[in-house]
């Protein structure tokens, strides 16, 4: 396809890239083209294919129907990405690793394979005002030490919505997840981050489920209308649960089992369909401030060997 490198520079406006043996576009060492309004299309490799201290603004271009990667960014490539149609790759619509750092603004990311977006291997993602749904993996998935701030997308009907692990440390703050066929955030496997003011809502599983050594702090979210749990904290699961509202789920506001032991503080969690808080099979941590009221069930249930913490709790209006 198209080749740049070695400080090459330009504009390609327009173009049909498609068909291709290799990738579509490749950048390698410090080549910095602007990629404006191309249809990039059914190669071999990836649409875009960024390496070696790559740069680039790729704008307004439909990139699709990859058999890798719609755009890949690694070692140590910058790439401002904005308001591109990424869609139907066989893996992921972006994948940001091996310390890239990009910027993904606008676009929309959809019938993806695998990550609507993955960022991995000490990349960082600055992830903002994006669409993403209806691909067959996590819409965003961060892991092995990724970070970045992920802001006000959309990020809806994928199999998970956020998923973060291994060391995995994003900032998540305004966005909206929704409808995912499993969990809405998944932290598992020592993943960390601030998760923050986002709207978790209708998700077939929990809306937030912590497990493994998962150790997020979640912060001002609304947990609400979701299928099964609000927040489920499992398999020595940990994290630390801050002024949430959890309210109008189908099953549990918060199950904690299996020797998991969160710090729950002044959340509200109401109006649910059965127990508010639920603690089981040698479930721990530390319950402080928080105010339990008008759910279907008791606020409370403690059995099966738990040995939680509550403090200064408000229980009122319940059964």
């Amino acid at each position: 396809g198209l080749l740049v490198h070695k400080h090459g520079r330009g504009t390609y406006d327009h173009n049909n890239i498609f068909l291709n043996q290799g990738s579509g576009v490749i950048i390698r060492k410090n080549g910095k083209p602007h990629l404006r309004g191309n249809r990039i299309y059914q190669c071999d490799g990836s649409g875009v294919y960024a390496e070696n201290e790559a740069e680039g603004i790729i704008e307004e271009n439909e990139i699709y129907e990859h058999d890798a990667c719609g755009v890949y960014a690694e070692s140590r490539s910058t790439l401002e990405l904005r308001d591109n149609f990424i869609h139907t790759c066989k893996k992921h619509g972006i994948c940001i690793t091996s310390f890239a750092n990009c910027k993904v603004e606008r676009n929309k990311i959809c019938l993806n394979a695998e990550s609507g977006i993955d960022i991995s291997h000490s990349a960082q993602g600055n992830v903002l005002h994006n669409e993403i749904h209806d691909g067959k993996g996590p819409g965003i998935h961060i892991h092995n030490s990724g970070a970045g701030f992920i802001e006000a997308n959309e990020i809806y009907q994928n199999l998970t919505g956020v998923e973060i692990q291994k060391g995995g440390a994003p900032t998540l703050r305004g966005n909206n997840i929704h409808r995912s066929i499993k969990y809405g955030v998944h932290v598992h496997n020592s993943g960390l981050g601030l998760i923050e003011t986002n709207d978790i809502t209708q998700n077939a599983e929990a809306a937030v489920m912590v497990e493994t050594g998962g150790n997020s702090t979640f912060k001002g979210n609304i947990i609400v209308d979701n299928l099964q749990m609000g927040i489920y904290v499992h398999n020595v699961g940990e994290g630390t649960f801050e002024a949430n509202k959890i309210f109008g789920n189908q099953q549990e506001g918060v199950l904690v089992d299996k020797e998991s032991k969160p710090v729950f503080t002044n959340n509200e969690i109401f109006d649910g369909q059965f127990v508010g808080i639920r603690v089981a099979d040698e479930g721990l941590g530390t319950y402080k401030d928080n105010r339990l009221h008008h759910n279907q069930g008791p606020a409370v249930v403690i059995e099966t060997h738990a040995n939680p913490v509550f403090t200064n709790n408000k229980v009122y209006k319940g059964l």
